[in-house]
């Protein structure tokens, strides 16, 4: 478990279904894959952005959700390898000069 989220740390969910209060339209499932995602943003101890969490034009990314303390003791802190970064990095380069 975590005890709160850092911007530019990568995270990785390891439940399997939706927790309790979770966004109705399902912004927030795209986590539910397990794969790990970097912290883009941090509003507090519990509310976090995620990269790669999908909806038109990955907008859903630009949300910060909130997780509860339910959902923080399914998270787990995740050292991505040298290719995932630089895999992320090549992603936000071509995102941004898409304009997205």
């Amino acid at each position: 478990m975590i005890k709160k989220f850092e911007e530019g740390k990568w995270y990785r969910y390891t439940g399997t279904v939706r927790g309790d209060g979770w966004a109705d339209r399902g912004g927030m499932d795209a986590i539910l894959d397990g794969q790990p995602r970097r912290c883009t943003h941090v509003d507090g101890r519990y509310k976090t952005s995620f990269n790669h969490m999908g909806g038109p034009n990955d907008t859903y990314s630009h949300v910060c959700w909130y997780w509860s303390y339910d959902d923080m003791k399914l998270f787990e802190e995740y050292t991505p390898t040298e290719s995932e970064v630089v895999n992320e990095d090549f992603k936000r380069t071509v995102l941004y000069k898409r304009g997205v």
